[in-house]
Parts: C-alpha cells; structure tokens; sequence
C-alpha cells in the first residue's frame, strides 16, 4: 500500500522514516502552488461583506468553465507526477 503513495525514486526502507522525509522533499515544492491556490479561494469564500460578496459571486458566474477544466488537468497532472515519479 505505501509504496503506491510514495514515488518510485524514493526507496522503501522499513522502519526507517527516511522515505517519507525525502518523498516530503520533492512533494512540498510541487504542491506549494495548489496549496496557495486553495488558501486564497478558501479565503474568497469567507468573504462578509455584501458588495464584495455579489462581486465575487458575479466574477465566478462569468469565469468560462475552460478555467476550471484546466485547473483539474493541472491537479491531475500534479497527482501523477507526485505518486509515479
């Protein structure tokens, strides 16, 4: 089960933790984006006040669907490059 999680670069060493610290190694900088990029949507969507709120509800009905299949072709990409490298 773990080795399907873990790339195929990074050995399985049982018992010894060196695995996971170089998997978090090359995971991290690849991730950093998604991770930003779902803080500022969780962020958008705490928003309070009425007129930002209208604004930001107009701005995601009129954003083409094209944006959010290519963000889950990025994120699918991403998946891959994490658990087959």
């Amino acid at each position: 089960m773990i080795q399907s999680l873990v790339p195929r670069s990074v050995p399985i060493n049982p018992g010894s933790s060196d695995a996971f610290t170089d998997f978090e190694k090359q995971r991290i900088p690849k991730v950093q984006q998604l991770v930003k990029t779902a803080w500022r949507i969780g962020q958008v969507t705490n928003w309070r006040n009425p007129l930002a709120c209208k604004l930001r509800n107009i701005a995601v009905a009129s954003t083409p669907a094209s944006v959010g299949e290519k963000q889950l072709q990025n994120l699918m990409k991403l998946t891959q490059v994490i658990l087959r490298k």
